[in-house]
C-alpha cells in the first residue's frame, strides 16, 4: 500500500464516520412530539355550579401527556380539540380542585371524587429536550352525546411544525365503585 492509498482509506473512514454522526444528530433533533391519553381520567359531567356562566349542559376534562422526543426544545402555542367532529375550546379551571359526586353501587350512597387541577395545560407550553408534561384540559363547552366511546382529535401547532393525534377513547360520564376501585359506567 502506498501513502496515497492509506490517505484515501483514512479519508473514506473519516467521511463515513462524519456522515453517521451527522445522520444521528439529525435523527435526534427531528420534530418528534408524542401525545398520550389517560383514559381513566377523561370524563364529562353535568355543568358545575362554579361554572354556571357557561350555557352548555355538559362539561369535561381530558388528561393527556405531551412528550418531546427531540434533542431540541419545542413550544406548543395552539391546541385545537375536536370531539366527535365538533371543535371544543378549553379554558383554565378557576379552582385548584375539581370535585365530582360519584354513585356507589353497594349501598346507593354517594362519595366525592377530587381531581387536582394544579397541573392544567396552559399555552404557550414549553417542553425542553426529552421532556414530558402531564396535565388536565378543562372543557367548559362539551358537546352533547350519549356515546361512551368518542373520537377525540388533538391538533397542536408548535414552533417546529404541526402534530395531529386522532384517537377513539372511552370517555365516561360517571364513576361507579364496585368495591375493587372506580371504573367508568
Amino acid at each position: 500500500m502506498t501513502f496515497t492509498d492509506v490517505a484515501a482509506l483514512l479519508g473514506c473512514i473519516t467521511g463515513t464516520v462524519s456522515l453517521v454522526v451527522s445522520l444521528r444528530q439529525l435523527w435526534m433533533e427531528r420534530f418528534s412530539l408524542k401525545i398520550h391519553f389517560y383514559e381513566n381520567n377523561n370524563l364529562y359531567f353535568d355543568r358545575l355550579d362554579a361554572c354556571k356562566a357557561y350555557k352548555t349542559q355538559l362539561q369535561g376534562i381530558l388528561c393527556i401527556q405531551l412528550e418531546n422526543r427531540s434533542a431540541l426544545p419545542v413550544t406548543i402555542h395552539t391546541i385545537q380539540i375536536f370531539i366527535d367532529g365538533v371543535e371544543v375550546s378549553f379554558q383554565r379551571f378557576p379552582e385548584s380542585t375539581l370535585t365530582l359526586i360519584s354513585d356507589l353501587t353497594q349501598n346507593g350512597g354517594k362519595r366525592w371524587v377530587n381531581y387536582s387541577m394544579d397541573q392544567q395545560i396552559t399555552l404557550p407550553l414549553r417542553l425542553d429536550a426529552f421532556d414530558a408534561y402531564k396535565g388536565f384540559i378543562f372543557l367548559p363547552h362539551y358537546p352533547f352525546t350519549e356515546n361512551i366511546c368518542q373520537s377525540v382529535k388533538l391538533h397542536l401547532e408548535t414552533t417546529k411544525g404541526h402534530k395531529t393525534k386522532f384517537s377513539r377513547i372511552w370517555i365516561g360520564k360517571t364513576l361507579v365503585d364496585d368495591g375493587e376501585g372506580p371504573f367508568f359506567q
